[in-house]
């Protein structure tokens, strides 16, 4: 159950995931943006399983890689909001499997996401439950996102953008100053 709500919740956190959903809603609808919360959901269970594996212990020996892990995210986040603050409206009839693999691929690029699930996992004792319970608190955090976010205002997209704009450059920023 602990899974599930840390999945469930993990849509609320500031990043490039988020504002992808909501763009994908604003521009091309609700099916879209759903199927790419399911595309990050997934990933975000490949992440936990890593997790439940013991992969932090390993990160544990390397002190340098949560803050390059961060650096690279927030430079992703950066880049991602500007490309989204500078969008024009996109295909609607894209088929919502491109959202699935468009979720995949955005989560792929985000190393922070990694970190991160990977030791909720491990601190969540690494079962099985715990897994499957981040990926279904994902998949439907993520769809709730979409349906709530499903207005389709190019506004909305800009200023999604411009949030994650400010928010890539102090991760990358907090990164830098933390390793530095």
């Amino acid at each position: 159950m602990v899974g599930f709500v840390a999945g469930a919740l993990s849509c609320l956190l500031p990043g490039a995931c988020n504002v992808a959903v909501i763009a994908a809603a604003s521009r091309a609808g609700v099916a879209r943006a759903t199927a790419t919360g399911v595309g990050i959901a997934l990933g975000d269970t490949v992440y936990a399983t890593l997790g439940a594996l013991g992969v932090g212990r390993v990160i544990q020996h390397y002190p340098c890689v949560p803050p390059l892990l961060r650096a690279i995210s927030g430079a992703v986040a950066l880049f991602y909001g500007l490309a989204l603050a500078r969008t024009r409206p996109a295909n609607e009839s894209a088929p919502p499997r491109a959202g699935v693999l468009a979720g995949l691929a955005l989560i792929a690029a985000n190393p922070a996401a990694l970190l991160t699930w990977i030791l909720v996992a491990g601190a969540l004792g690494g079962d099985a439950y715990s897994v499957v319970g981040i990926g279904a608190g994902s998949a439907v955090g993520y769809a709730a996102l979409a349906r709530i976010a499903g207005q389709r205002s190019p506004r909305t997209v800009r200023i999604a953008g411009g949030l994650l704009v400010a928010f890539g450059a102090s991760t990358l920023i907090a990164a830098c100053v933390s390793h530095g």
